[in-house]
């Protein structure tokens, strides 16, 4: 009987135990996030995908619709899950520099850029980086700046041999959002410089950004709001199927 009953004990104390452990049973959307942007391609290998923008009062309200859904794409290979707020198994495909697909999972989205002067850019409620000759974007993984928007001039020392030069994309890079993928730890390989950005057209590809028309992307800057610690939700039909509940996602009807 003493055997039986620690037996009972044991599976008790560690079936909560075995809850927690696997992030996927809790929401990895923060609780003090009231932005969400949606984004949720077909397949995890298509390009083509749909966003849509929710707000909330707080993390026990629903979320609400603020502009209905519009097509985007992601990269040219699809999604692969990234390093964000979210964990993943080891057995799932997780994102690496140079594989051609964006990054899956939800992460905050933490600063806009472009060519808009600063004291143009009052009305934009978000923290907002200036696009200047000087700025780049480090994908080098080799350097110490690796995944980070840098100004070239004031740094100790260039250690890079590869980087994006920000001014060089104008017609992508006019205005955009930076995604906090693989920041928290920054991981040496596993995906660079990964924005949301103007597309040139919808037959446009990327590389591992989201891209999609211009005066779409320009309202999502002006309505993002730092104060309510916007996140980007990026999935998959089939993961956003398979997270819906768990994660209390907004229904979506495309």
């Amino acid at each position: 009987m003493k055997k039986y009953g620690f037996s009972i004990l044991a599976c008790l104390m560690l079936f909560p135990l075995s809850l927690i452990s696997n992030n996927t049973k809790i929401s990895p959307i923060q609780n003090n996030s009231k932005q969400m942007v949606l984004v949720v391609a077909s397949h995890q290998d298509s390009s083509e995908a749909f966003l849509s923008t929710y707000e909330r009062n707080d993390s026990k309200s629903e979320w609400h619709k603020v502009k209905n859904e519009f097509n985007v794409i992601v990269a040219k290979r699809g999604l692969a899950w990234g390093n964000g707020l979210h964990t993943i198994s080891n057995e799932e495909v997780s994102k690496h520099e140079g594989d051609f697909k964006s990054p899956e999972g939800v992460f905050e989205l933490s600063k806009v850029f472009g060519f808009l002067d600063v004291e143009d850019a009052k009305n934009i409620k978000m923290p907002y980086v200036h696009i200047s000759k000087m700025l780049e974007c480090i994908d080098d993984e080799s350097s110490k700046y690796y995944n980070n928007l840098i100004e070239r001039d004031l740094v100790d020392s260039v250690d890079w041999n590869s980087s994006e030069e920000m001014i060089k994309y104008k017609t992508w890079y006019d205005f955009g959002v930076v995604i906090n993928h693989n920041t928290n730890p920054i991981i040496k390989g596993s995906g660079s410089c990964i924005f949301l950005h103007y597309w040139e057209d919808e037959n446009d590809s990327t590389i591992g950004c989201t891209a999609m028309e211009p005066e779409k992307m320009r309202d999502i800057i002006y309505w993002l709001d730092s104060i309510s610690n916007p996140v980007l939700v990026q999935l998959s039909r089939v993961h956003y199927e398979k997270y819906k509940s768990i994660w209390n996602l907004p229904e979506i009807i495309k």
